[in-house]
């Protein structure tokens, strides 16, 4: 199987527009549409390999572990200013 430049590009800007629209699960939601459109090119004419399939999975949780620190930081940080916002309500009206 080749890739060409634009699909290799292609597949990038799904992954980050999903992860952009629905976070985490973005990647799910990009990996089903990466799907669906290689049944749609290939249907039932060619199955993948183990490698390719292997490789798949190794880019899918590289993806993974690079995104979830920097999600986890931002739920953290929005918690904490939830918190402060609580604290500053309570002084005012308590």
């Amino acid at each position: 199987m080749s890739f060409r430049l634009w699909t290799i590009f292609y597949v990038f800007a799904l992954f980050a527009s999903a992860m952009a629209t629905f976070g985490p699960w973005g990647i799910l939601a990009a990996v089903g549409v990466l799907t669906f459109w290689a049944w749609i090119l290939y249907g039932k004419k060619r199955r993948p390999t183990l490698v390719e399939v292997l490789v798949a999975v190794v880019i899918l949780g590289m993806l993974v572990a690079l995104f979830l620190p920097a999600v986890q930081t931002a739920r953290e940080t929005s918690r904490t200013g939830i918190c402060r916002n609580n604290l500053k309500l309570l002084a005012c009206f308590g």
